[in-house]
């Protein structure tokens, strides 16, 4: 604590080391691109907001004192999450029978695969209202991220009539027809990837994820359409 929000790389630093003679760290580079993909921290102190470096974040290493860890079994050390284990004890308005709650994980976890926060730092709205996992930690991740992550499979619509079934989107569990693409120009899509501008249609219910968060006045306590436009060019 007398260190700050600076605190986690020391005991990072610490941690690395002292497990890499139990450890095979090189084990952890799927893509052998010669870093460790992400290292999870889960520390055992109740989270404090107020107090650094006791809440939840992702960083990456170079910055802080775990930049100057040489390279184990052959790897380097960048990407990392840092949270604690009480936020699994976090209550929810809607699921008295709750056991784990990961949702603030799972919101990390969107930060180490790329996605960045959808809430607003200097206001009281955001780009989807609160309503998505990387918003407020409501329900499912969004469409937009969980397309980028590779876990959906719309339907692409270019031009002319359509009659489709849309899955309700809470449930889904394979990512197929429980949502629908418009894109703005013919050609995107046609490369194979997601950083273009278009619509997104998803049909939505209050179950499943969803259905723990009702009570909280951003998050639909009703079905209904909901439509996103999405500029993800780069």
């Amino acid at each position: 604590e007398n260190i700050g929000e600076d605190g986690d790389q020391y005991a990072i630093y610490e941690a690395l080391l002292g497990k890499d003679s139990t450890i095979d760290y090189s084990n952890y580079d799927y893509n052998n691109d010669g870093l460790i993909d992400s290292v999870i921290f889960i520390y055992s102190v109740d989270y404090d907001y107020d107090a650094d470096p006791w809440w939840a974040w992702v960083y990456a290493a170079k910055y802080g004192q775990a930049g100057n860890i040489n390279l184990i079994d052959g790897k380097a050390f960048e990407y990392y999450m840092w949270a604690s284990y009480a936020f699994l004890e976090d209550s929810l308005p809607n699921a008295s029978l709750l056991v784990v709650n990961a949702e603030t994980y799972i919101h990390e976890l969107g930060h180490l695969m790329g996605a960045v926060d959808l809430y607003s730092y200097t206001t009281s709205y955001g780009p989807i209202g609160g309503l998505g996992m990387m918003d407020y930690n409501n329900g499912e991740h969004d469409p937009m991220h969980k397309l980028l992550f590779g876990w959906l499979q719309p339907k692409v619509v270019y031009e002319g009539e359509h009659l489709l079934n849309l899955e309700s989107y809470a449930l889904d569990d394979d990512g197929i027809n429980s949502a629908i693409i418009i894109p703005y120009r013919s050609n995107d899509f046609s490369d194979g990837n997601a950083f273009d501008e278009y619509i997104m249609i998803i049909f939505y219910t209050p179950e499943g994820l969803y259905e723990a968060h009702q009570g909280y006045d951003y998050v639909l306590d009703q079905s209904a359409i909901i439509i996103y436009h999405v500029d993800a060019r780069m």
